[in-house]
């Protein structure tokens, strides 16, 4: 029996450039402040994990604006510095106006994987644009079955996310791939699937499960 193999989206197959530049120039213009991008990446993580468990995406609008608002002033906290609102308001423009770019071993890796006979799919905490972005990316035409967890009504790490995407039993011949330990590998592994862990910044080094640093490092894992 051929493997299926599904993937998440954001750090595992798309990505945003430039997110520190942004930040650091707009700090630049309104507070006249110099702050490293190393020093932004790293409050961005700390508040990635802060926040990866309460996203907004099954509330209002108006909630998912004061989300925004609140987690761009934290973020700014974390580099010394308080935000009004209305700046907040604009970072966070500033921001969703960056376009998602494609690792550049995403499309060799699924189109070794399609030669291969085995069936992708595609399965994210994102709201309904997942089909937007992945075709503006062009990499929708890859899957052959792509839902958001918004669309689902339940998101990672919840184990109804991926009976509800998955048609069918589930079984360890499904291999799931993230980039997030507690999201994506143990929620996978709840569910009943093989995950495999995408460490493209070697945050896990000692991970307990299946881990690779490059998405063409499933090739030898998965035939």
């Amino acid at each position: 029996m051929k493997p299926i193999v599904i993937f998440d989206s954001f750090q595992t197959l798309v990505k945003k450039d430039g997110i520190e530049e942004a930040v650091q120039t707009f700090l630049k213009k309104k507070l006249k402040i110099g702050i490293s991008k190393k020093q932004i990446t790293d409050a961005f993580y700390v508040q990635y994990c802060r926040t990866k468990f309460n996203h907004p995406r099954f509330r209002s609008a108006a909630d998912r604006q004061q989300y925004y608002i609140t987690y761009n002033q934290q973020l700014c906290a974390l580099l010394g510095v308080s935000i009004s609102a209305a700046a907040a308001v604009e970072l966070n423009k500033k921001l969703s106006a960056l376009p998602y770019q494609v690792y550049s071993d995403v499309k060799p890796t699924l189109q070794a994987l399609q030669k291969r006979g085995v069936a992708l799919g595609l399965l994210a905490n994102w709201t309904t644009r997942l089909d937007l972005v992945l075709g503006r990316a062009g990499l929708k035409k890859y899957f052959a079955f792509i839902h958001s967890s918004e669309a689902l009504g339940v998101q990672k790490p919840d184990p109804r996310f991926f009976k509800r995407g998955i048609s069918g039993p589930i079984n360890r011949t499904m291999y799931y791939i993230g980039d997030d330990y507690e999201l994506d590998i143990q929620s996978a592994q709840r569910a009943g699937l093989t995950p495999i862990l995408i460490d493209r910044q070697n945050r896990y080094q000692n991970a307990d499960c299946t881990r690779v640093t490059t998405l063409k490092d499933i090739l030898r894992i998965i035939k």
